[in-house]
């Protein structure tokens, strides 16, 4: 294995030294969802800077979401981005005719909202009957049931409404079709950055590296056994680590329950990382993750509603308070998130904490990305650990120090944020 290690090494120094200048990634754009969008969103645009007309949108209806109509939609579609549908929902993209509306929901990074699905394909479904939901994500996952049922709970639609695609495989083919249907070579050129740009945030493995990993492993039959044992072990591997880290979080939090009156939240189970921290992390598409959960029990809201700090690992890592019903809840029967807040709820939030720059959504109250109590999109994306792609700074915490280390930072800025918002601090 020290073999291919070092066939890993090289060819990373090789690829570091020779890569070519994009410029999606020196404008920081290659996980950026709206960016991301808006380039998209012009090349499907009969009316984009591209001044190609409907060229690339044909390609788009035909050969990515596979319509057989292709050519009618295209004569008279219009593409638009950030479609509102009300005061606070806004489809990514959508493609629209007098007949047709297709709704493009995107997601790189940014979670799932409650009922957000739902509510653009019920949308939709008044324009255009035979409507379905594209959901674009990295690797085509299907949105969770948060996504697709109602706010109220009570409807539920089907998985069949909703066309899964991804970046790493359909709009990787989308840019290839274009470049090789195209002569122009700026086109061409920005086609080539774009995909590039994809790479970035999807972990792709070149041919070339992957060829030569495979070439090694078939040398020896003992190789070839271990790669096996390898592949099936790998998730659980990763899932591993992400508990030990947690571990190290929740003991690292030790010194600071007492100053802000938080107990270890046990009766709920809610999301727990020592029941989620499993292999499955890695087959699914909920929005809610391995996390620890802590009770602030010195305030008191009402209707058994209570706050909670909680220290969640999504693809990235972040903590915030947040609000939890305890009475019985609707799926689950054992509580919920409440998602809900009065202006009863607010007035007494007021007496607790300073919300003027509060990051509300679903039941957050307030969130923050660790360790840098800000949108952690906006940094290199190795500075970061990404626990679903294990990107370098994910791997490293696999070193008993460094994960030490990392967790230290992480608390140290969970502290920091808490003094600065709260009115309950133990001195």
């Amino acid at each position: 294995m020290d073999e291919i290690y070092g066939i890993i090494s090289k060819y990373n120094k090789k690829t570091c030294s020779n890569r070519e200048y994009n410029i999606f990634k020196v404008l920081e754009m290659t996980d950026r969802e709206v960016l991301m969008c808006h380039v998209l969103a012009d090349f499907l645009n009969p009316y984009g800077a591209h001044g190609k007309g409907e060229k690339y949108l044909k390609i788009f209806l035909e050969k990515i979401i596979k319509r057989m109509d292709y050519e009618e939609v295209s004569v008279s579609a219009h593409v638009f981005k950030e479609y509102p549908i009300n005061e606070s929902r806004r489809i990514d993209i959508v493609i629209e005719t007098s007949r047709v509306f297709i709704p493009i929901e995107v997601k790189i990074h940014a979670n799932e909202q409650p009922a957000q699905c739902f509510d653009y394909y019920m949308y939709a479904k008044q324009k255009d009957n035979e409507a379905k939901v594209i959901y674009l994500t990295k690797w085509g996952t299907m949105p969770s049931e948060y996504s697709l049922r109602s706010a109220d709970g009570k409807r539920l639609i089907s998985t069949d409404e909703v066309v899964c695609i991804s970046f790493a495989q359909e709009i990787q083919y989308f840019m290839k079709l274009i470049i090789e249907n195209e002569d122009d070579s700026v086109i061409k050129e920005i086609a080539k950055q774009y995909s590039d740009a994809i790479k970035e945030f999807t972990v792709f493995v070149d041919k070339e590296l992957k060829k030569e990993v495979a070439d090694k492993i078939c040398e020896k039959e003992s190789y070839f056994r271990s790669m096996l044992v390898i592949e099936q072990a790998a998730e659980q591997s990763k899932s591993k680590l992400i508990y030990s880290f947690m571990e190290e979080i929740e003991t690292q939090m030790t010194p600071f329950l007492k100053k802000y009156g938080l107990k270890k939240e046990t009766r709920f189970d809610w999301y727990d990382y020592k029941s989620k921290a499993t292999e499955e992390y890695y087959a699914q598409s909920e929005s809610t993750y391995p996390g620890l959960n802590y009770v602030f029990s010195n305030i008191t809201l009402f209707e058994g509603i209570e706050m909670w700090l909680r220290i969640e690992i999504d693809y990235n890592l972040f903590a915030g308070i947040c609000l939890f019903d305890t009475k019985e809840g609707k799926e689950f029967n054992i509580g919920d998130q409440s998602d809900r807040r009065s202006q009863k709820m607010k007035d007494i939030l007021l007496k607790y904490m300073d919300m003027k720059n509060a990051q509300c959504e679903g039941w957050w109250v307030q969130y923050w990305y660790l360790p840098t109590a800000y949108d952690n999109t906006k940094l290199e994306e190795n500075r970061i650990p990404n626990f679903k792609e294990m990107n370098e700074a994910a791997i490293v915490l696999s070193d008993r120090d460094k994960k030490k280390e990392f967790a230290k930072e992480c608390v140290s800025i969970i502290d920091r944020e808490l003094c600065e918002i709260t009115k309950f601090v133990k001195l």
